[in-house]
This record gives C-alpha cells, sequence and structure tokens, in this order.
C-alpha cells in the first residue's frame, strides 16, 4: 500500500511538472518595419532608422535594374504612425520614363508579413528576412 501511495504521489509531481512545463506557442507580436524584407520577385528592401524617418534602400534588385534602380538606391520614405503602422511615399520608375516618380503609401507589419497600399505587385506583399 504504501509502495503505490509513492509511485501515485510521483506521478501526480510528475504530471504537474509536465504541464508547468509545457510552453504556450509563441506569437510573433514584431509590429517593426526595421531590417530586411523580400518580395516575390526575389528584391529585398532594408528598412532603417534616421531620425524620425524611416528609410527603404533596395540591396537586393533581382530584376528592378531594369527599371532603372540601383543597389542601395533609396526606395521608400517613411514615418511611424502607429504599431504597426507606416505612412510616406514609395519610389516608381518604369521602362519607358527617365525620372522616376514618388507615389503615397501606407505599410502594415504584422509579425514577419509586410503589407502596403501603393506599391507593384511583389513590393506590396513582403516577407520578412529572419536569421
Amino acid at each position: 500500500m504504501k509502495t503505490i501511495k509513492v509511485l501515485l504521489t510521483a506521478f501526480v509531481i510528475s504530471m504537474g511538472l509536465v504541464f508547468c512545463g509545457t510552453q504556450k506557442q509563441q506569437v510573433n507580436t514584431n509590429r517593426s518595419i526595421i531590417g530586411s524584407w523580400q518580395g516575390c520577385d526575389g528584391r529585398v528592401v532594408t528598412f532603417t532608422r534616421k531620425g524620425d524617418s524611416i528609410l527603404g534602400h533596395y540591396t537586393e534588385l533581382n530584376g528592378l535594374e531594369r527599371f532603372g534602380f540601383t543597389r542601395n538606391e533609396i526606395g521608400h520614405k517613411l514615418i511611424k504612425e502607429s504599431a504597426g503602422s507606416y505612412s510616406g511615399l514609395v519610389k516608381w520608375r518604369a521602362v519607358n520614363i527617365k525620372e522616376p516618380t514618388w507615389r503615397t503609401v501606407n505599410v502594415f507589419i504584422n509579425g514577419n508579413v509586410y503589407k502596403d497600399q501603393g506599391s507593384d505587385r511583389c513590393g506590396r506583399d513582403m516577407t520578412r528576412i529572419t536569421k
């Protein structure tokens, strides 16, 4: 009888440790745009803070050079509106137009997902590059 009590107590304690030690799945709540993001065509935009502004540089082009973009060229000028929400300008270039234009853009960050309203198809949905 004493052996059963000892075994039962050990079992209860071990189950308590298992349940207490169970970790909840971590949710990425990072809403910062700072870092590098990759578009569907392989372009990489790296966002850095400069004072109150956030600048996005094209650090990998993967085809954007056909529109006249160069590596490390500034393509985004943003400010932070609130957690995960940014607004500003995105640079547009066209094959048949020499001078770039700047268009209004609104950016939303949720974890490793970048979405914007204002960029081209592969620039409006990007994924955070994590190391």
